[in-house]
Parts: C-alpha cells; structure tokens; sequence
C-alpha cells in the first residue's frame, strides 16, 4: 500500500514528466518556428497542437527516464535544504546537464547518433527538455520536502500586490505567516 508521502511524490514525479515533455516540445517548435519562419505555411497552423500533442507523449518515457537516473539521486542529495531558494538555481544548471546527457543516450541507443555532447545550440533538445523538467521537480518537490525535514520555505509573489509569505509548520497544520 502506498503511503501519503509516497503518493505525493510519484504525484510530483508525473506531473514534472507531463510538464518537462510538453514544455520541452513546446520550447522546441518556439525555437524552430523562430529560428525557420518558411518551416509552417498559415494553413497548416492547425497541425502545431496535434504536433505537439504527439510528440509531446512520445517524449514522456525518456523524459520519466531521464528524471529517474538524474533527478532523484539530486533530490536525495539536496533534500536536507529543499527550502533554499538556490536550489531553483541548481535545478536549471542540473535539468540542463541532465537533459543532455540523457539525450546523448537516447540519440546513441535509438536515433542516428548525431547528437553531440560537447555542443550547444540554440535548439538543444536535452537542455529543452530537462529544463522545465527540473524546474517542475523542484517546485513540486520543493514544499514536501521542507515539511519532511523541518526546513522553512519562502514563497515569492509574483506582482507587487502578493506578498511574500514563509510558511510555518506546527504540529496541528501549515499557517501562512508574513515574512519580516
């Protein structure tokens, strides 16, 4: 049977392999369209969702594999200071070596090999990819693991009408206090 912490983070786990796959598949036809604007006639706009939807799903496994070997041991290794906000920091420098390591394997084993490890480009897929992939980790993983280890997490607002908050934890819940 699975228990509550477990649950939340295979939770997690899904949830940053649906967004780092379809983030990634996102950012890489942005960067394609970008860089090739003759790539897609307006007729054919219709077919970018479908793309992406497609691509999106087949990019799901070796995303999930790729935060399975790279981004657990990482969580593990930096789980004691899941509140510092350096660690988002950490999460894009390690989603993006990750990215391209793990895209370098999968180019090796699968695809032609043409893939370089050594480069980097502006339509790099292992960066885009792992990226958005760490970042969603990280943010997802961020809160339950300070609540597991006792560590305070500052929460930032977006627009100067939020607030920032620290999140406190008692015994009895979690209680958004005002930070000095």
């Amino acid at each position: 049977m699975m228990t509550d912490k477990r649950r939340l983070t295979a939770r997690a786990f899904g949830l940053s392999v649906l967004v780092g796959a379809f983030a990634g598949m996102s950012l890489q036809s942005l960067v394609l369209l970008l860089l090739q604007p003759a790539l897609i006639s307006f007729s054919e706009l219709w077919a970018i969702p479908v793309i992406l939807f497609g691509y999106g799903l087949f990019a799901v496994p070796f995303v999930a594999l790729g935060l399975l070997i790279f981004g657990l041991p990482a969580t593990w290794l930096f789980s004691y200071k899941a509140g510092s906000w350096w660690l988002c920091i950490v999460a894009v420098i390690w989603g993006a070596v990750a990215g391209k390591l793990t895209f370098y394997a999968i180019d090796q084993l699968i695809f032609l090999g043409f893939y370089r490890l050594g480069e980097l480009a502006w339509v790099d897929l292992g960066v885009l990819y792992g990226v958005p992939t760490a970042l969603a980790w990280w943010a997802l993983q961020r809160g339950e693991l300070a609540h597991r280890y006792g560590d305070k997490v500052v929460v930032s607002g977006i627009s100067a009408s939020l607030r920032q908050c620290r999140i406190a934890d008692t015994a009895e819940s979690s209680q958004l206090v005002p930070a000095p």
